[in-house]
């Protein structure tokens, strides 16, 4: 639970609306890596986004990232919530938080497996273990009247068994990476170029070691293999481990990395679109989201394998 006296005195040192009145709140939702509180004071009704003590420190920089995307839509006409305030100060209350406008809705995380109509079946999400391999499929079906665009994506950490970064090997499939402003921020400019010689070049087969190169980019270009598959590789000498990902779907045109110094993880992010699809910077270019007409369906499909590295 957070300390509502000490978010008191923060809200009224940034002078925000109901100063000196009771903070109303609840509890919404939470996971692993955020919890959502509703806050009412005087005439502001916001949502509190915070990370749980539990979660790692890192996600901490992820809350300014998206407090940043969402200061950065205010006077836009995209639609979106509207930003109130943010704190990167964990001495108030533990952990980076910010505040947006309280939009009334549902989650997933709060009601359980059976979500209200018309969302009972417009997603389908199935998952196999095998002897030799994991295999994760999803289905979205538009079920409105409308067209509806459509991205999937997965957002898996891998944990380096080898507990050493620098000798672990990647191998990715791609010829291109999208340019972003800067890693903090994380806008797109709309630009991508190629990786061929650059430190961001990892397509080599058997993988190129990450050493102590810091990874948050977007991978395009994907080179494809029979019925469109890609694969993509974490090889881990000092373990003697090898995880080897195969995207399974031709709608999966790119994958996003995060591989942060001093972490012990690589994730590996197959995604139908590239960064940030509708942010006007791509101009003309196809970003890979999927325009399902009504009744339409598509599969998002992901394979994991574990494999013996060679010597």
């Amino acid at each position: 639970m957070i300390d509502i006296e000490r978010l008191a005195v923060w809200m009224d040192g940034r002078r925000l609306p109901g100063a000196g009145q009771p903070i109303e709140h609840r509890y919404v939702s939470g996971g692993s890596q955020n919890e959502i509180y509703e806050i009412v004071r005087g005439d502001m009704h916001a949502a509190l986004r915070i990370p749980p003590p539990t979660a790692p420190q890192s996600r901490d920089e992820g809350i300014v990232r998206e407090w940043r995307i969402t200061e950065a839509l205010d006077g836009t006409d995209v639609p979106h919530t509207p930003a109130i305030a943010m704190c990167d100060d964990s001495s108030v209350l533990g952990r980076a938080f910010y505040l947006m406008g309280f939009v009334d809705g549902w989650s997933p995380m709060s009601i359980g497996k059976v979500w209200p109509s018309p969302f009972d079946t417009d997603v389908e999400v199935q998952t196999a273990l095998s002897h030799d391999a994991f295999d994760m499929t999803v289905t979205a079906k538009n079920v409105g009247p409308t067209v509806l665009p459509m991205g999937i994506g997965w957002h898996p950490y891998f944990v380096l068994p080898g507990g050493d970064r620098e000798q672990v090997r990647l191998h990715l499939p791609s010829e291109m990476r999208a340019l972003m402003n800067n890693y903090d921020d994380s806008f797109t400019t709309g630009r991508r170029v190629p990786v061929k010689g650059t430190p961001y070049d990892f397509s080599a087969a058997g993988g190129v070691p990450l050493a102590r190169q810091y990874l948050d980019d977007n991978y395009s270009n994907l080179n494809y293999g029979p019925n469109k598959t890609t694969v993509s590789e974490i090889i881990d000498p000092a373990a003697n481990y090898g995880l080897r990902l195969i995207t399974m779907s031709p709608h999966i045109t790119s994958i996003q990395v995060y591989a942060p110094l001093g972490k012990n993880f690589v994730a590996i992010e197959p995604q139908f679109n590239l960064p940030d699809p509708y942010n006007k910077n791509w101009g003309n270019v196809d970003t890979g989201m999927v325009l399902l007409q009504p009744g339409q369906s598509v599969t998002w499909r992901v394979r994991l394998e574990l494999f013996t590295p060679k010597d």
